[in-house]
Formats: C-alpha cells, structure tokens, sequence
C-alpha cells in the first residue's frame, strides 16, 4: 500500500531534525578522533626510531662484530637498532609492536656471502609500514654503495701498485678478480626479500582508521530512529496483514526509508568532506585520492544497506523504546570493539582474530578498506550483502511471530 509508505516517510520526516544534530555531532566528534589519530600516527612516523629484531644464525663471530660496528659507528644508529632475539619471540613483539620489523639471516649466511653466494636475507614487516622498508632499503644501498667505492679504490690500487713495480698482469687475474668482487657486491636484488604479515590488511594505518570509525559511525546512526520503528503496539502490523500485506512488504516499506534517510544524512556530512579533499592540499587529500573517495563512497552504499536492515532487526527484537535502544547501543559497540573499530584488531588474541572476520561489522570494515586495494576479493561485498538479507530475513520472522502472538491476545 502506497500510504503505508507515505506515513513510514512522514514518521521519519518528523525525527530527521533532531537525527541531524546527533550525525553533526558524532560525526564532529568520530572526525577529532581520526585527526587525532592519523597526526599522532604522523609524528610517530617522522621521530621513531626503528627496533629490528635479528634472528636466525647469528652467531658468526663476524657478523656479531659487523652488527656491533653498525650500531655504535654508522650513521644509522640514530634511526635503527638491531636486538637478536628468537624468530618466535620476534614474531610476538612484530604483533604487539615492540619491534618495527625483524631480520631473518640463513644459516651459514656470512660464509656463503665471503664465497660471493649471495643468499637472501628475509625481512618481516607488518603492511602498513611501507616508510620502514624504505628506510631500510635506503640503509642498505648506502652500505653496499660504500663498500662499492672502497672496492673500486681497491681495484685500481692493485693495478697501480703492479705498474709501479714493472709487474705484469698478463693473465688478467687482478680486473677478473676486481669483477667477481664487484659481481658478488652488486646483487643487490638479492640481498634483500620483503616478506609482509596482513597486520594491517595492507593498507596505510591512516585508512585503516578512516574504515574502522567509519563503520562505528554508521552503526551508531541509526540509534536515534528508535523511536520511529521501536514500539508494542501492533494492531496496525495486524490490520495490515488482514488486508494482504504481507511483513515482508511492510518491513520493505520500513526499511527503504531509513536507508535513504541515512544515505541522505551521511551526504550532508561526507559530500563537503570529499569537496574540501578534492580542492585543498589538507590532511585529508594526502589520506584519500579523488579515486579513492569514489571507490569509497560506492562500497559504502551496501554497507549502509546492510546496517540499516541490522537496525530494523534490533528495533524488532527490542520491542520497545528503552529496550531496543540499550539492546542497539551494546550490540553495536560490542561488534565494533571486537571488529577493531576502538583499537587494532592485530592486538587481539587469534581466536577474536578469527572471529572478527565473520561479524557484520568486520565484513563492513573489509569491504570499506577494498576502496585502497589493486586487485582484491571482492568476498567482504558479498558477505556484507548477506548479512543484510540475513537481518531483514530475521526482522520478518520477528515481526511474523509477534503479529501471530498479538493476533492471539487480541483474538
């Protein structure tokens, strides 16, 4: 019936001025906590000072000396320390961030590399510090720069000093040793293999923020239409269904206006966001590309879809005012907490890790993060899709058995 979907508009209609004032001011208050976050996270970027981990064999006499005569005579002792550690024991402080990263060195790794068998160190690092592997990088091509010109001098010293003693490299021993040296330094490609743990979803640590308060926002904007779709009272959802309208239909007619009355709301206070992004040089430009917030804004709408249809659910189950509002307000933080909206999810124990990725709220925060991936599964979209049906499925099975019961009373 097209008036019931013309009184679900006007009910919403009557509460969209005070819903608007709660989204101006969570989303004020969730967009300081970003700023907040991504600053700090900045500054902690520009003045760390990097803890690696060595593990593997490291008990060559050698290489304790160069790692000595790194730490206490190079330049980058201001910008990194090295500390041997076990691989298990460096892998549990990668996760907790008491390393940035950690070194693992092949057995007989110093022996092999004097034979110019360059083996490849392996390096550990989380996604989201892509500024370490640089640095690292860095690190190591000034090293291999330096020993590259001593080599050099080397090279022609040895051919100098020959000459000058009339001594004659017939065989041309001296320039095929100076090109095996030479040859055995310059693998570059081969000295270093960057191996990657998923801590960060392979996103900036900025952006992982951005998806996590995002979805905390949309799950909490709903609260405010507890009182449009929260009530006892169901003779209306009776009459309705005497005269051929099914739950389905009515629940339908529920559900398309609080979705696009919270797309609407969401627009007012994401549109001037990406307008500023996209015509100043802010914090915001360097967080997202024009790109980006497009890919953004479109795998938003089946987020939004999907949480609108757990508010109807919730507002069901509750039954009335008081009830479905403390049932949303702890279901919603409870599934963010434990998705990694307040704090890294990489923080927790494996089993919530494994969880999260199964809860609707993680499934929105997979799906949101896509907006910064090349070639990813597309598995978080269909998730999020599903659990959508899935809570509308559960809201008419509610409401079926409640009209049933009121039937029965009321009978």
């Amino acid at each position: 019936m097209k008036s019931y979907f013309s009184l679900q508009w006007k009910r919403v209609m009557k509460v969209l001025p005070f819903v608007s004032v709660v989204t101006v001011v969570l989303f004020a208050g969730i967009a300081v906590v970003l700023s907040g976050l991504i600053i700090a996270d900045q500054s902690d970027d520009k003045n760390m000072k990097l803890r690696i981990g060595v593990t593997g064999d490291t008990d060559n006499s050698i290489l304790k000396m160069a790692i000595a005569a790194f730490q206490n005579f190079d330049e980058s002792r201001f910008t990194i320390t090295f500390v041997e550690m076990e691989e298990k024991q460096a892998e549990k402080e990668l996760s907790e961030g008491g390393v940035t990263a950690y070194l693992i060195l092949p057995d007989d790794f110093v022996e092999k590399a004097m034979r110019g068998e360059m083996e490849p160190l392996y390096y550990v690092t989380s996604a989201g510090a892509t500024n370490i592997v640089t640095m690292f990088k860095n690190e190591i091509t000034t090293l291999v720069t330096d020993v590259v010109v001593s080599s050099q001098k080397g090279s022609f010293g040895l051919q100098e000093a020959l000459e000058d003693n009339d001594i004659a490299d017939t065989e041309g021993w001296v320039d095929e040793l100076a090109v095996e040296y030479v040859s055995a330094i310059m693998q570059r490609a081969k000295v270093l293999a960057v191996n990657e743990l998923q801590i960060t979803s392979g996103v900036r640590i900025a952006n992982l923020y951005l998806c996590s308060l995002t979805v905390l926002f949309l799950m909490l904007l709903g609260l405010p239409f507890v009182a449009v779709y929260a009530r006892r009272d169901r003779s209306l959802n009776v009459l309705l269904v005497s005269r051929g309208m099914s739950v389905g239909k009515q629940l339908y007619d529920e559900w398309l206006p609080h979705f696009l009355s919270l797309l609407g709301l969401a627009a007012v206070v994401f549109v001037p966001v990406i307008c500023l992004s996209a015509t100043s040089n802010t914090m915001l430009a360097d967080l997202l590309s024009t790109q980006e917030w497009l890919r953004y804004m479109i795998l938003f709408v089946p987020v939004l879809a999907m949480v609108s249809a757990f508010n109807l659910f919730i507002f069901e189950v509750g039954g009335n005012v008081v009830s479905a509002t403390l049932l949303h307000f702890f279901a919603a933080l409870c599934m963010c907490y434990v998705s990694g909206c307040f704090y890294p999810v990489f923080t927790f124990p494996r089993a919530v890790q494994a969880m999260e990725r199964f809860l609707p709220t993680g499934l929105a925060r997979e799906t949101l993060m896509l907006s910064f991936k090349v070639d990813a599964a597309f598995y978080p979209v269909i998730g999020v899709v599903a659990y959508g049906v899935l809570f509308f499925a559960a809201a008419c099975a509610v409401r079926t058995y409640k009209v049933r019961r009121w039937e029965g009373v009321c009978g």
